[in-house]
């Protein structure tokens, strides 16, 4: 086993610096004769927050996985053992854990992993950890470690489309059911908690043409998603309403004004559905927010990153909530410096949370119960921030 020690760097964010922007576009006028100052009674509809919280304080424990991006980050034991896999960029393979909050890390059994790009990880009801991704020299696909840190390969390429393809996610309900998605195509590997192989679970959409699903959660037996492609609208896949035969899911595009992709899914515990995406016409990110009935598109909300970031090229890579907060991360575009942007009332208004200086893009995120969050991302980036 293979240690890498980083260094510890305390850093404060005490100024908004360039990502303040203005509680309101519009100024409203004093119409009576009085020299008092009328109320604001119009239909304002910015959604930047008039009065965000004093910034917090950021401690950045930088780790092993270099390259553009960090793939997959996974958090447990209230944030004292984090999991971060190297993926998709040239640098940067395997999967590295830290039990110490990110002071040190170590290379989970080296022999084995550090011949994979790991795109994403679950922690399943059955205890074992597992991994989408391929082995470099293109024969696994994905599997799980158990708690003694042995690596279980299930899907292997067999030559077919399906099982030949780069997997971008993965999920095993409590039942048992496992699904590998496709990280470059509409592919699904799918197994039943009682069938001895995967199968392709081709058509796995119940409507309409098929679209690439970029991440997979579950709650339950029931699988969810969000993505599309750049040249649709964004869409959401929600379990279909009578219940699924196998692997299915429903479609629903959520904004047809605009093509683009989500790319990030979280769930909340009362299954609102928040994802985090981009508009690829107008090059903006956005976050769509569920209402009471997830399958009626109208019942959506969306914010919109350029309400933060007026004349800016953004894009949103991940999503996540806490006991307050909704926190949707992700990059300028042009300079790939990343960006973060906050809610404390339900979507209802932003405000930007200034990260540390020449922070990259940042790619996912995690909320503690105590409300300290883990951010992930470009050049081995990983960092909690404590409002």
């Amino acid at each position: 086993m293979r240690w890498l020690w980083m260094p510890f760097l305390l850093g404060s964010c005490d100024a908004w610096d360039t990502f303040i922007s203005p509680a309101e576009s519009d100024t409203d006028v004093d119409t009576d004769a009085d020299a008092d100052v009328d109320t604001d009674t119009d239909a304002d509809t910015d959604p930047v927050d008039p009065d965000p919280p004093q910034p917090g304080t950021w401690t950045v424990r930088p780790h092993p996985c270099v390259g553009g991006r960090t793939d997959t980050m996974l958090v447990e034991d209230g944030g004292s053992t984090i999991w971060v896999g190297c993926g998709t960029t040239v640098e940067g393979r395997g999967l590295w854990r830290s039990r110490n909050g990110g002071i040190s890390w170590n290379e989970v059994n080296p022999g084995v992993l550090d011949s994979w790009r790991i795109n994403d990880l679950q922690r399943a009801a059955d205890g074992n950890l597992y991994f989408a991704g391929i082995e470099v020299d293109g024969t696994g696909r994905g599997g799980f470690v158990n708690s003694s840190d042995q690596v279980t390969v299930l899907l292997v390429n067999a030559g077919q489309l399906w099982n030949a393809m780069v997997t971008g996610s993965v999920r095993r309900t409590p039942a048992g059911d496992i699904a590998f998605e496709s990280l470059n195509g509409t592919d699904v590997a799918y197994r039943g908690s009682g069938d001895a192989a995967f199968s392709d679970a081709y058509p796995w959409w119940t409507f309409g043409e098929s679209k690439q699903i970029l991440d997979l959660e579950i709650v339950g037996e029931d699988f969810y998603g969000v993505g599309s492609t750049i040249a649709s609208p964004p869409v959401v896949f929600l379990p279909p309403p009578n219940g699924r035969d196998g692997f299915q899911m429903s479609q629903l595009e959520l904004d047809t004004t605009f093509d683009g992709e989500l790319w990030d899914l979280f769930i909340t515990t009362d299954r609102q559905l928040l994802a985090a995406g981009v508009d690829q016409v107008e090059n903006v990110g956005v976050v769509f927010m569920s209402g009471d009935d997830m399958y009626d598109d109208e019942q959506w909300s969306q914010f919109r990153a350029e309400s933060l970031w007026p004349g800016s090229a953004t894009w949103f890579r991940g999503v996540c909530r806490g006991p307050q907060t909704i926190y949707a991360v992700g990059e300028l575009s042009i300079p790939s410096l990343g960006i973060i942007a906050a809610s404390d009332d339900d979507g209802a208004s932003w405000y930007p949370v200034a990260l540390p200086v020449d922070t990259g893009a940042v790619n996912a995120c995690h909320v503690q119960s105590d409300g300290i969050v883990h951010v992930a991302g470009a050049d081995g980036f990983y960092a909690t921030y404590e409002p």
